[in-house]
């Protein structure tokens, strides 16, 4: 698995989670401490705790995960007795070893990294498809927006590069593309007219390109208790969309309130941001392209729609925030296992409208007692005119019907009330819609897709499907 990563800086060659795996393409760049601890949230094999330390490398025993030997400890080494105060070998291993040597292990630790510097990203995602076969897009950056440069008003905006990004998703490059962007940590600066006060009720503070409408944004919660960190910067963009699409963990609470990853030389380190959470995001996709690699039947079928990656990420994600999705958190807390287990369920279906006017049709049998019916449309959709007035251009709508014709809606939400809860209604600049009907009537439910308007046609889509 072949994973770009752009941050401001590259990753560290000579860190020993990242041994035969790392390819730095822009070799003048700086090295990063901040890519580094990226990578190894990702990526990382958690292989390096020990060889700067104390000068061992550990050897894990197959009955013993947490024993490290090596041959440089002689009899004589471990039977010394240390001088006051001091410890022993044993309690130095141990205690640097903590939980497990592989402690700091990132989300995809078998994945290959391919790190450039950020400045080109849009145009180093041709060759980085083309002649390194990424089949990932990793970016923890953003452009700074405060009031010292006079930009403020670019929070929110579909500019010129959020419309790039929407089209290499789709395949400018050759080959269409998930591509995962940190959503930003604008809520706490106190900046741009930001309220300086707890809790930080801010919004509408989204920078491009993370406003891009095929991307996935990453918004940052405590690993520990899984609240909103203050800084995760909120939506919605200025046309109403939602954005964050989802949050993962970006710090957490207490006294470390740090996630805990690689950095240069060859150590770990804490740090926060949303920098820290769109990794765990790009390692989920890693490990769900893995997962239906090896359930494919051929080598040469074609990969899911970068739509599809999404569409799993968000359907299996866990609401953490007032139900239903919300400018805070999107549709909730990135949950892997029930992601996985989808793809494994094949509660994923790919299709197309052609035309406006078009629809597409299913009859799903829902038995008796079920909790919920939950259904999920994303896609990829075309990019728009920067600064647009509504950047969707190609508009699918997603309805349900009971078997007695009542129709289910999907959320919707009200931008000039980012605080109220979703609703249902009908969402006319949204690339995701979502539909949950609590304790549905047992029977058959039409699922339905409509395109309302596909001016640029063919509009590829993922569908998702679950019962509870």
């Amino acid at each position: 698995m072949r994973i770009g990563i752009w941050d401001g800086g590259v990753v560290a060659g000579s860190h020993g989670d990242f041994t035969g795996r790392l390819t730095v393409a822009e070799p003048t760049a700086r090295v990063s401490s901040h890519a580094t601890h990226v990578a190894g949230t990702l990526a990382g094999d958690g292989s390096g705790s020990l060889r700067e330390e104390i000068g061992i490398v550990p050897l894990v025993l197959s009955s013993q995960a947490d024993a490290a030997i090596d041959a440089a400890a002689t009899t004589e080494e471990l039977r010394a007795q240390p001088a006051a105060g001091e410890e022993t070998l044993q309690e130095k291993l141990r205690s640097t070893l903590t939980a497990s040597p592989a402690q700091w292990r990132g989300v995809a630790p078998g994945a290959a990294i391919i790190s450039y510097f950020w400045d080109q990203s849009a145009d180093d995602h041709e060759a980085a498809i083309r002649d390194e076969q990424i089949r990932l897009s990793q970016n923890s950056w953003g452009f700074a927006v405060d009031s010292a440069r006079g930009n403020c008003s670019l929070y929110g905006d579909y500019t010129v590069d959020a419309a790039a990004y929407d089209r290499i998703v789709r395949g400018l490059f050759g080959k269409p593309l998930p591509i995962v962007f940190a959503a930003g940590n604008e809520r706490n600066d106190s900046d741009c007219g930001m309220s300086a006060n707890p809790p930080f009720e801010n919004y509408a503070n989204i920078t491009p390109p993370q406003t891009a409408k095929n991307v996935i944004t990453v918004g940052a919660i405590n690993s520990d208790d899984a609240l909103i960190t203050e800084f995760s910067s909120f939506g919605p963009t200025d046309d109403g969309r939602l954005k964050p699409d989802l949050v993962a963990a970006g710090c957490q609470s207490g006294d470390d309130q740090a996630v805990t990853s690689t950095v240069p030389v060859n150590d770990y380190d804490g740090k926060c941001g949303t920098s820290m959470a769109a990794p765990a995001v790009s390692g989920a996709i890693a490990l769900l392209m893995e997962a239906r690699d090896a359930a494919s039947d051929s080598s040469s079928e074609k990969d899911l729609h970068p739509s599809s990656y999404r569409a799993l990420l968000i359907h299996g994600a866990q609401d953490i925030e007032q139900m239903g999705p919300d400018y805070v958190s999107g549709y909730g807390r990135l949950d892997i296992m029930r992601s996985l287990k989808l793809l494994d369920d094949k509660a994923l279906t790919e299709g197309e409208i052609e035309e406006t006017d078009q629809k597409r049709v299913a009859m799903l049998d829902v038995p008796p007692n079920a909790k919920k019916l939950k259904v999920t449309l994303v896609w990829d959709d075309e990019p728009a005119s920067p600064n647009a007035l509504i950047s969707l251009v190609n508009d699918l709508d997603l309805r349900l019907v009971s078997p007695v014709q009542e129709p289910a809606k999907p959320w919707v939400l009200d931008p000039s009330k980012p605080k109220e809860p979703a609703t249902r209604g009908l969402d006319r600049i949204n690339v995701v819609e979502q539909v949950e009907v609590e304790s549905p009537a047992a029977g058959s439910w039409l699922v339905e897709i409509a395109g309302f308007a596909v001016p640029v046609p063919p509009q590829a889509f993922s569908l998702m499907v679950s019962i509870e």
